[in-house]
């Protein structure tokens, strides 16, 4: 999946076709699905298409994947339990392995607080205290 990205200030106009009519906007900081880039324009996924050279395109890849692996000694619960208690709730011992996101793009070299606004405008939620890590972790699982 690629998204492009809009950090230029103000508005960027998204065209109903090539250099056609003006449909809508991209605000500073935002952020929007690619469905194909050809001869200095993309395509967004949602509609409509904006300049390739006022974007930023970044390509996004696997999402983060968890493992929960319990004792023996413990019996298993069903999975819609398991999912609503924090392993610190749980008896006995668990081991959770969170592997780091991944990306193809310029996203993990953007700074914390830029990657805090693009997950802002683009409605994603954040805890406060994220790391860059969890922040695009939440960026990539937005579908």
């Amino acid at each position: 999946m690629k998204v492009a990205t809009y950090s230029r200030g103000k508005q960027l106009a998204i065209r109903e076709e090539p250099g056609g009519e003006i449909i809508g906007t991209m605000g500073n900081m935002s952020a929007a699905r690619v469905e194909s880039v050809a001869d200095g324009w993309v395509e967004l996924t949602m509609g409509g298409y904006v300049r390739e050279d006022l974007v930023s395109i970044y390509g996004l890849v696997d999402m983060t994947t968890y493992s929960i692996k319990q004792p023996e000694t413990v019996p298993k619960e069903p999975q819609q339990e398991m999912d609503a208690v924090t392993p610190a709730e749980q008896p006995g011992e668990i081991e959770a392995k969170e592997q780091p996101a991944e990306d193809s793009g310029e996203l993990g070299s953007m700074k914390l607080n830029d990657l805090r606004e693009l997950a802002r405008n683009s409605g994603v939620k954040i805890p406060k205290n994220a790391t860059k890590d969890k922040i695009i972790e939440l960026l990539l699982s937005n579908e």
